[in-house]
């Protein structure tokens, strides 16, 4: 079969990617913007460079997900891209990838041992993916390893002497899949939390005032119309103000797929910021003003198709 599959391990792509197009070491995941779209492009274009024009199977995409939220916005809006299969292994309570090179693996020896590809190209690192590579070979595949410049610093040496051809991927290419966040607005310092136990923000007679601008302030009558407390829309606001347009739309997207629940690392952050502007937990209540505001807000934000 002439088909090519590309494997992508995630892990290894935003670690390697963004310390490229930062210039400063790996950064966090939640400090990227990543455009799904241009990835998949630049993915299909890859293959059939290093493949000679082969068919494209489609595109396999390894990462980990939470076990207690399970798979964010992002693997949600990939895994409505065509030609792309997300596949997930688990976080630790670290934050590292568990069980993907496993899956990269099976993958791996399943399409050559199936005869579902004669090349594969795979974006990874790690030297556990190895006897993967050589199973896959055995079985008459030839494997294209691709890693991010510099290869030599975060490639397995071992990995790279097995696969048939070895390529790099450059800073041209990764600016178009891979972004730095703006930092985070700093909003007014608060006092240490004292007490623990949750209080309602109606009642709060501490909540500091705001004077943060935004880059798109809410409209008259939004706050009001979620009741949510007038020091958390800067808070709300700022959390916005860090969404590209594509993240925007992700989260309202999956809003609509998952009973209009905002997508879980989006809710954590700015529930976490409310805390530390006020310096308290909120209550029931008023996370629920403030989810309601986030909605509301998300929806008026996000792209018109």
């Amino acid at each position: 079969m002439d088909r090519v599959a590309v494997l992508v391990d995630a892990g290894y792509f935003f670690a390697a990617g963004s310390a490229l197009v930062s210039g400063s070491g790996n950064q966090r995941r939640d400090s990227l913007i990543f455009d799904e779209k241009s990835a998949v492009k630049e993915l299909e274009a890859l293959a059939q460079r290093v493949a000679q024009n082969s068919p494209l199977l489609r595109i396999y995409w390894y990462d980990g997900a939470s076990r207690k939220t399970g798979p964010t916005a992002e693997h949600s809006r990939l895994a409505h891209c065509n030609n792309i299969k997300v596949r997930l292994g688990f976080l630790n309570s670290a934050g590292l990838q568990k069980g993907v090179d496993s899956l990269i693996v099976t993958d791996l020896v399943e399409l050559a041992r199936n005869r579902a590809v004669g090349d594969v190209v795979l974006v990874s690192g790690d030297e556990d993916v190895r006897i993967g590579v050589q199973l896959a070979q055995s079985f008459g595949v030839r494997v294209h390893l691709v890693g991010v410049k510099p290869c030599a610093g975060n490639q397995s040496p071992e990995l790279r002497q097995e696969a048939d051809t070895c390529t790099e991927l450059d800073i041209s290419v990764l600016k178009k899949i891979i972004s730095m966040r703006q930092p985070a607005v700093s909003l007014a310092t608060p006092a240490a939390v004292a007490n623990k136990r949750p209080v309602s923000v109606a009642k709060s007679t501490s909540v500091p005032p705001s004077n943060t601008s935004v880059a798109s302030a809410p409209a008259t009558g939004v706050a009001a119309a979620a009741n949510v407390a007038p020091g958390l829309e800067a808070v709300v606001e700022s959390a916005l103000s860090e969404l590209a347009p594509s993240e925007i739309k992700g989260a309202v997207d999956y809003m609509t797929e998952n009973t209009n629940n905002v997508p879980h690392e989006l809710d954590s952050k700015v529930l976490a910021r409310c805390k530390g502007k006020l310096g308290q937990y909120l209550d029931d209540e008023s996370r629920r003003k403030v989810r309601k505001y986030l909605r509301q807000r998300l929806r008026e934000l996000a792209p018109k198709s």
